[in-house]
């Protein structure tokens, strides 16, 4: 009693500032990672029939197993093709491991060869298992050549299905054109990630990509996080790319550790888009591909956005030779005129 008499004072001043600078502390920190916190996401609803201008998108003809369980705090790596990209999913797939947002499109004589190709995904390829799980898929097709047998896909596998069936995505290969902005538009749609990652179906990701670079964004402060694109860079490759490889990495960029695994990811900031065809990029804010051009590039409107250019060292895509490469049913349209930039830039900044 005669203590506590002679130094309670002591005591409730002693209390009252390590009650300050935790509270200064905690807060600090809150603020500090507020961007790295990805916001609460509510199911909206929504149809699965869409009709934009000439096209018509049928979503969830495919719905990935975990789709609906799917943490918010991810990246989604999404894609566009025809039925004949699928013989490029499988490595993807496996490599990847995490979700894929896939838009299709559909010619009117091959939805047949649609459905095959996904049963034999589905239940005959080695990556059947990682499909099922992490794989979504939208269909687009054109209001004037929609196919007359479009349908819902079997739940079930049907009972006349064989996985010795030849495989429909084995066939010769004729190039014929699709829009290409319209279908990567509707991939990232289809995203519930925070994160979305577009990637070619001629790309393949380094190993863990998703893993590490969400490690990456959670220990990292950056000065516009809203507006920041992470660059990746494309290493070519002179065959099929399968294994992982050794990609030189500078000693004079900032570094991040990871406490678990002997692994680096190196990063630099600048106002530059070079080497940025490829990249990382919050679904939420960066602006949709302008479909009104298929082969104009969206840096010049990040640009003058004013985006931050996240480059990073430590991660990588490599370019395998598929020998499958897509055009746009809009080659006919000239490139980018800069009022049309412009015009993205001034639309986006309403934002």
């Amino acid at each position: 009693g005669y203590w506590w008499r002679r130094n309670r004072k002591i005591v409730f001043i002693l209390g009252l500032a390590t009650w300050f600078v935790l509270t200064t502390l905690a807060t600090y920190v809150i603020l500090a990672t507020k961007i790295n916190i990805p916001p609460q996401r509510f199911e909206k609803l929504r149809f699965s029939l869409q009709q934009n201008g000439r096209y018509w998108i049928y979503h969830d003809f495919v719905l990935a197993k975990t789709y609906r369980s799917q943490p918010s705090h991810g990246v989604t790596l999404t894609c566009h093709g025809t039925y004949q990209s699928f013989k490029d999913l499988d490595q993807l797939v496996v490599r990847w491991r995490a979700p894929i947002s896939m838009a299709l499109y559909v010619f009117q004589d091959e939805f047949e060869e649609v459905v095959a190709s996904v049963q034999h995904l589905r239940y005959c390829s080695l990556a059947r298992d990682d499909f099922v799980r992490w794989v979504s898929v939208q269909l687009v097709f054109h209001n004037d050549r929609k196919p007359t047998n479009v349908r819902k896909l079997d739940a079930h596998r049907p009972p006349q299905f064989r996985c010795d069936a030849p495989n429909a995505t084995h066939k010769n290969h004729t190039y014929r054109l699709y829009p290409i902005p319209l279908l990567k538009n509707v991939a990232r749609q289809n995203s519930r990630t925070f994160y979305v990652f577009p990637l070619e179906m001629d790309l393949l990701p380094s190993p863990n990509f998703e893993r590490n670079f969400m490690r990456f964004v959670e220990r990292r402060v950056l000065r516009q996080p809203r507006t920041s694109v992470f660059c990746v860079p494309i290493i070519p490759a002179t065959k099929d790319y399968i294994g992982p490889i050794r990609y030189p990495i500078s000693q004079n960029s900032n570094q991040l550790h990871s406490p678990k695994e002997d692994k680096v990811t190196e990063y630099s900031v600048d106002k530059e888009p070079m080497d940025c065809l490829v990249r990382v990029s919050i679904n939420d804010y960066e602006p949709y591909d302008d479909q009104r051009c298929s082969d104009c590039s969206k840096l010049p409107v990040l640009v003058g956005l004013d985006y931050d250019f996240v480059h990073l060292k430590g991660a990588f895509v490599v370019r395998r030779h598929s020998g499958l490469r897509e055009l746009s049913a809009d080659t006919n349209l000239p490139p980018a005129k800069s009022n049309q930039v412009r015009d993205s830039i001034k639309l986006n900044s309403l934002v």
